[in-house]
């Protein structure tokens, strides 16, 4: 295999691994830049709410149960994994639990604020699903 050979099957490798789309361009920084907006308000509203938090759900679930306290209303979260997702292909997964609410309730305020923020997601209504936040966002 000579140098321009070697040089095509390692850009076709990185197509691979790394896809880009014009379709999508742009797609995760403006859902990235409403996300943490988002998660800045919840902050403020007592909540914890991480971007980007620990490397999976099973150390990101644990590391933030951790981090409760009697006050706080509940937590969000998308982990690595979800942040790759998100590069890639222009959606997230926010993973999400009650504290001083139920389940069910920190699932409804969050689809609330999707809403307001127009935002495409996909969520069953079950507490125990994570809610999809997807598609392209209305810039406004």
């Amino acid at each position: 295999m000579n140098e321009q050979e070697a040089k095509d099957v390692m850009t076709e490798m990185s197509t691979d691994l790394y896809p880009t789309s014009d379709k999508k361009k742009g797609t995760e920084s403006l859902i990235r830049h409403k996300l943490i907006k988002m998660f800045e308000t919840l902050t403020l509203n007592g909540w914890i709410a991480k971007p980007d938090f620990w490397c999976c759900t099973t150390c990101g679930s644990y590391a933030i149960q951790e981090m409760l306290m009697d006050n706080t209303v509940a937590t969000v979260f998308w982990n690595r994994q979800d942040d790759i997702a998100l590069r890639e292909c222009g959606s997230v997964y926010l993973r999400f639990s009650g504290n001083i609410i139920t389940d069910q309730e920190a699932g409804n305020v969050l689809t609330e604020r999707l809403d307001q923020l127009r935002m495409q997601y996909d969520w069953d209504g079950d507490p125990a699903h994570a809610i999809l936040v997807n598609g392209n966002p209305d810039p406004a």
